[in-house]
């Protein structure tokens, strides 16, 4: 039996599994297909899309039994693929699902078998499978049997996800404030933007901005140290704030008091705490920002056991 002869063998076995439809086979060297199945008869818009193959390398793993790789997702139909905006996902919605270790297919004999951790392997009719990922797929979307399923999206998909949001937010007016500069940074496309010009993109065909362009407002000179204005002004006001806090409190650190009467070390500490204040800080927040977007999205892929 030849490739194409094991392939459409392979999906014959689907073709008439209950509320199951427009089975379409992969192209080419895929071995595998595509199956759709509607959640609810009058939703015309959305549809789950399962697919079942076999990796490449395992057909030619010399292995009896081949490991059954099935993806199971929910979203708009369009026709050859669907899709969701990630912004929209509920916790009762049907939730994408993958399988790659718990389903596999004998070539040679024609038939199917799961391996429970609790029963063991054991033979299954082809149905069976679609029937089963179906019922883990939307389980979210059962009153009682998908309530603890539903809190753990809950948590991870609104509670983890805005907490993070939150902090990329709160990082970037920090940001705003210390030095003026405004960062938003995309975790999906991986683009980061300071003052609304790239300084970073997954794109090839998008090239980052110039340093020297990137920077916002104008500069003075501080003792030979070249640094923004807004930061300059941002730092005379936070001196000047604790100065008066510790003037109210008759309050006079040995240390900070040796400081000052030096002109040497006076002039290191002003160099060295601006410097904290206009380059180091900044750097930091923007770390946290984009550490903050990245962890807001992967929360929401986050893969939750059934």
């Amino acid at each position: 039996m030849d490739f194409e002869q094991a392939k459409n063998k392979f999906a014959e076995n689907f073709k008439n599994c209950k509320g199951f439809y427009d089975l379409t086979l992969f192209i080419d060297d895929e071995f595998g297909f595509s199956i759709k199945r509607k959640l609810k008869s009058e939703d015309k818009e959305n549809v789950s899309l399962l697919k079942l193959y076999i990796a490449k390398k395992d057909i030619e793993d010399g292995k009896e039994k081949k490991v059954l790789r099935i993806s199971v997702s929910y979203g708009k139909d369009y026709k050859s693929s669907i899709g969701r905006n990630p912004d929209n996902i509920k916790s009762s919605d049907p939730i994408d699902l993958i399988s790659e270790d718990e389903y596999y297919y004998s070539i040679n004999d024609n038939k199917f078998f799961v391996n429970k951790f609790i029963i063991g392997t054991r033979e299954i009719f082809a149905c069976d499978i679609l029937t089963g990922i179906y019922s883990d797929h939307v389980k979210s979307t059962k009153l009682l049997k998908g309530f603890w399923l539903r809190s753990k999206l809950y948590f991870w998909r609104v509670i983890v996800k805005y907490s993070f949001q939150f902090l990329s937010k709160l990082f970037y007016y920090c940001l705003y404030i210390i030095s003026g500069d405004r960062y938003i940074y995309d975790p999906i496309s991986g683009e980061g933007k300071i003052n609304g010009r790239i300084t970073s993109s997954r794109w090839e065909d998008i090239s980052p901005e110039p340093k020297e362009n990137l920077e916002s407002g104008d500069k003075i000179n501080v003792f030979g140290y070249q640094a923004k204005t807004h930061s300059v002004i941002v730092y005379s006001s936070l001196h000047l704030v604790i100065y008066i806090i510790f003037e109210t409190l008759k309050y006079k650190p040995e240390i900070i008091t040796t400081i000052f009467k030096n002109n040497f070390l006076t002039l290191m500490y002003v160099i060295c705490s601006l410097w904290i204040i206009e380059a180091a800080i900044p750097k930091i927040l923007i770390y946290f920002i984009k550490s903050s977007s990245k962890l807001s999205i992967e929360s929401l892929y986050r893969k939750i056991r059934i």
